[in-house]
């Protein structure tokens, strides 16, 4: 009886010793499983937050190259607007210039005309003057013809010789198209006043002017009477 329980103890004392080292051997291969597993978990955490922040950079990457294209086509744009900007002053400047210039010569111009037209006047005047001065110094011998027209208020002078050298050059028979005579009237004026004669063109200057001198004077200034 005795040997039995012994038996009974030795057994359960090698079957102790058998089962506890494989539980505390099953317990050590849990714990390993389960740290390798915590581990792969925070190494995938690990490596989805690396892929995160990958994703981060390569998106703010992308802004800064977007911002970079935006501010290099705004500078582009800048530049283009100041060169029309520049363009168009430049062409302003050279219209502005070429209208003062060509006001500048026509201002020469008329300042030119003016003293040209200024010098013929005052030449023509001294030549009107000397005229004058000669005819009036010079004693002419008037025709009977015209000493009786003395009705109309005319009686021969100077400014009838006058008139009759320029005209005629004291040539009776001179004619210039429907002009002839001593004094140069018209077919039109011999038909009124009697021919051709000094005492026609008497009747013509009394009609007309009133005096030879008044018409002296009218042809001084216009070169006809």
């Amino acid at each position: 009886m005795k040997r039995i329980k012994l038996n009974i103890i030795v057994k359960s004392a090698i079957v102790a010793a058998v089962v506890i080292p494989g539980q505390i051997q099953a317990s050590a291969l849990t714990t390993a499983q389960a740290v390798s597993d915590n581990q792969n978990k925070f190494q995938k955490q690990i490596n989805k937050a690396s892929t995160d922040c990958a994703g981060e950079q390569k998106s703010i990457g992308n802004q800064f190259a977007i911002r970079a294209a935006a501010d290099k086509k705004i500078a582009a744009q800048k530049e283009a607007a100041n060169k029309v900007a520049q363009e168009k002053a430049a062409k302003e400047k050279t219209a502005q210039q070429a209208v003062a210039q060509e006001k500048a010569a026509q201002e020469a111009a008329a300042t030119q005309a003016a003293k040209e037209k200024a010098a013929q006047e005052a030449a023509a005047q001294q030549a009107t003057a000397a005229q004058t001065a000669t005819y009036t110094q010079t004693s002419y011998q008037v025709s009977s013809s015209s000493t009786t027209s003395g009705s109309y208020g005319i009686t021969g002078d100077a400014s009838k010789a006058w008139i009759e050298s320029i005209e005629s050059g004291g040539n009776e028979n001179a004619a210039n198209g429907q002009y002839l005579g001593l004094f140069q009237l018209s077919s039109q004026a011999a038909a009124q006043y009697g021919g051709y004669s000094g005492s026609a063109a008497d009747r013509y200057v009394a009609a007309r002017y009133g005096s030879w001198a008044a018409a002296a004077a009218h042809h001084r200034a216009y070169g006809w009477y």
